[in-house]
């Protein structure tokens, strides 16, 4: 009997293995998805190559061949790698961040070093690290300082090293003979590393560069001799006594200097300069090699480069290929969407303060079950090809016609066929007519299924806002002046569009008909005139984020607004909600509950904003900063997408959307290892289902209520004890009773 219980046991493990090996994560837990195609810096420490990206950290095995990635979620103690340097002595990568934390990475563990960021100097941040004997110097916004690894302590810092013993930064250093020499904002400065030198003394810095007193930002050794980088100049090298400008690379941007025991390498944009110990230069220049950064080398002389564009090369052989991990295509996410239920996420479009469009080619990823799909309009990228458009921005999704809309800050509209999967161009548009004014800043498909468009910098005399009615289109000014400015736009259930201004919001219905609110108007006031966030609920109340906090909006018409309150701001612990914050990002999950985002952090409430459910920033949870600019729900799994300005990261929330019938039900993981301690979902769920859960025999170990479309269940019973090895039998029915599911959970101690 235990030996057939245990053959089924194994067949429905197996069996549920094939069905449910999807791209899922657990509930409650975090991923983070980074561009590594941005590389900045790389360093060769031991038997690895190690490789930082704008917001992302990988090595590479020179033994195994095989890449490692590490961020925040699992081995760092923070994000944004400003600086990595090895010490051969003490079997130590020193990574240094853009906000002055500092991890030491050794075979065992990662120490953390907080020496800098917890200190009081102003401008903490990180420019570079290096190293010679028992002392990391690092190079920082205030000046120099030296980490001791034999004491693990700082053992002095150089700051004041400027004219007159002010405060300068310094860039980079290096260290040849007997002295130490920063590149910094005054030139290129030195001093003894003799015991008898006080260096915290500026006057015991000399300036080797004296005629020239402009920021050196590149400093490096080679062949026992200085060199640095003169920008629109040159490359200078010094030879203890004099400063000699080599006739090489004369009059560009330089992107970096480093050296390795052979070669010198100065990175200018599209080739790498090569110098060798007599003094000959070789110009490196092949197709991958779009804007090269730093360069390392291998015992075999193979070289590893940090190329901004392609991530990390390496050149072997003569041959040159990438070794950089997949990741999402953009390296600074400011946009989501979850437009027809797909997670896009998009660069920004345009000036943060001015509005002025960036001009970058139009791109954007996509998130699958296989990872990050990337669109471009750039032929050079390993991507999906799209028209040829610029600053990607805003999307829509029409049920009727199952097109996602997408529009760019270039006045183009894609329209994006899911049923042919082929992306193409909006014709016959009045956006692109000769001498039209103003940038498209919004798309939004009402509940009619038809197309609104704003446009941002209008004349004025001239619309902002549009309405595909029929294949005609039609257009609407708003007498406000600040109504030339709309810088987004939502639809409710009841056809109306909401649109942000660059002051205040304006509701319109098809008629052209509106209503126009700020933190001044005698009816429905906002919070707060300046509008940074907009969400439509699941029970049709439109929720505002403002610099002040939160309002709701329970209105069904344009006449509902303009005559009576139909708004409120929710009340939380005797405030009202989020008063105090700018709230940067509005989405509502599957149980109509409200995820909003502030500079300040990422905070659940329940669906009427009156209960906090859960709160997260960077101090309490792997968020990369605390600092969110978007953020998206993908609904059938639950799973929380948050861009902050240090990078984008998920969570796996508790709430899916509810759907109408069990058809794609599922129950995640499953089946459950001795070493899962977390949550399991059962989703796909109709909304507030009943769910029990039985042992083989039928008796009641658990029993809870669907939230959204999704119920979750910790694998213990009533008294909190953990199940036992064996099957667990799910039953689920709908509120009314006229839907049923039934399921298998296999649980192994």
């Amino acid at each position: 009997m235990i030996k057939n219980s245990s053959f089924l046991l194994l067949i429905i493990i197996f069996f549920l293995q094939k069905v449910y090996s999807q791209n899922d994560i657990p509930l409650g837990t975090w991923r983070s998805h980074t561009s590594y195609s941005d590389a900045k810096l790389v360093e060769k420490a031991g038997d690895n190559i190690y490789c930082a990206s704008g917001q992302g950290l990988f090595s590479y095995s020179l033994e195994y061949n095989d890449i490692e990635v590490y961020s925040k979620l699992n081995d760092l103690s923070d994000a944004s790698v400003a600086a990595l340097a090895y010490s051969a002595n003490y079997n130590t990568l020193v990574i240094g961040y853009a906000n002055g934390n500092i991890d030491l990475f050794t075979e065992d563990e990662i120490i953390n070093v907080r020496l800098i960021i917890n200190s009081d100097f102003r401008d903490k941040s990180i420019n570079n690290v290096f190293v010679n004997g028992q002392y990391a110097y690092i190079c920082t916004a205030f000046g120099v300082a030296v980490y001791d690894f034999a004491n693990e302590e700082i053992k002095e810092t150089y700051s004041e090293l400027g004219n007159g013993g002010e405060e300068i930064e310094v860039y980079d250093g290096a260290i040849s003979g007997d002295s130490i020499y920063l590149a910094t904002a005054e030139g290129v400065i030195s001093a003894s590393l003799s015991e008898n030198t006080n260096r915290l003394d500026y006057t015991n810095w000399n300036n080797i560069f004296p005629d020239n007193q402009l920021d050196i930002q590149q400093i490096e050794t080679f062949k026992s001799n200085v060199y640095f980088t003169v920008e629109d100049e040159g490359l200078y090298e010094y030879n203890q006594s004099v400063a000699v400008q080599l006739e090489i690379a004369q009059g560009l941007f330089y992107n970096s200097l480093s050296s390795t025991e052979n070669y010198l390498f100065l990175s200018v944009e599209g080739m790498l300069y090569q110098i060798d110990t007599d003094g000959n230069t070789e110009v490196i220049e092949t197709d991958l090699l779009l804007n090269p950064q730093g360069v390392t080398e291998d015992e075999e002389g193979n070289l590893y480069i940090a190329d901004n564009s392609n991530g990390l090369l390496q050149m072997a052989n003569n041959t040159i290929n990438s070794i950089t991990p997949a990741g999402i295509g953009e390296a600074e996410v400011s946009i989501l969407s979850d437009a027809g239920n797909r997670i896009l996420a998009f660069q920004a479009a345009f000036t943060e303060s001015s509005y002025n469009p960036l001009n970058n080619l139009g791109s954007f990823s996509e998130f699958t079950e296989g990872g990050w799909k990337v669109y471009s309009a750039d032929e050079n990228l390993n991507a999906t090809l799209l028209p040829e458009v610029t600053d990607l921005y805003s999307t829509t999704y029409n049920f009727n016609d199952n097109k996602i809309y997408i529009a760019s800050f270039g006045n183009n509209i894609l329209q994006w066929d899911l049923a042919t999967d082929s992306i193409t161009k909006l014709q016959n548009t009045p956006f692109l007519a000769s001498g039209f004014q103003g940038e498209i800043s919004g798309v939004s498909i009402d509940a009619n299924g038809k197309l609104w468009v704003t446009v941002y910098g209008v004349s004025s005399s001239s619309p902002s806002v549009f309405l595909l009615n029929e294949g005609q289109w039609n257009s609407f000014s708003v007498s406000e002046n600040v109504g030339r400015y709309p810088l987004g736009i939502i639809s409710d259930d009841f056809g109306n569009v909401w649109i942000k201004l660059s002051t205040g919001l304006i509701i319109m219905d098809e008629t052209g008909s509106y209503a126009y609110l700020n933190a001044n108007s005698s009816i429905n006031p906002l919070p707060n005139s300046e509008v940074l966030s907009m969400a439509n609920d699941k029970e049709g109340q439109v929720w505002i984020g403002t610099a002040e906090g939160v309002i709701e909006f329970f209105a069904t018409s344009v006449d509902n607004i303009k005559q009576e309150t139909v708004s409120a701001s929710p009340v939380y612990e005797s405030y009202l909600l989020l008063k105090d914050y700018e709230v940067t990002a509005i989405a509502i999950d599957g149980a109509n509950r409200k995820w909003f985002g502030t500079k300040n952090g990422l905070w659940l409430f329940n669906d009427d904003g009156t209960e906090l459910v859960e709160f997260y920033d960077e101090d309490n949870s792997p968020l990369f900063s605390s600092n969110i600019l978007d953020v998206a729900i993908e609904d059938e799994t639950g799973e929380v997408f948050i861009a902050t300005d240090e990078g984008l990261l998920s969570y796996r929330g508790f709430a899916t959307e509810a759907s109408l019938n069990y058809d794609q039900a599922k129950i995640f993981p499953n089946p459950v290892r001795e070493d899962f301690d977390g949550y399991i979902s059962i989703s796909g769920l109709s909304y507030n289902a009943s769910v029990k859960i039985t042992d083989i025999s039928g008796k009641l170990i658990w029993d809870t209520v669907a939230n959204g479309g999704t119920a979750n269940w910790d694998a213990r019973n009533y008294n909190g004890e953990k199940a036992k090895t064996g099957i667990y039998l799910v039953y689920v029915a709908s509120e009314s009773g006229e839907d049923v599911f039934q399921g298998k959970i296999a649980v192994i101690e």
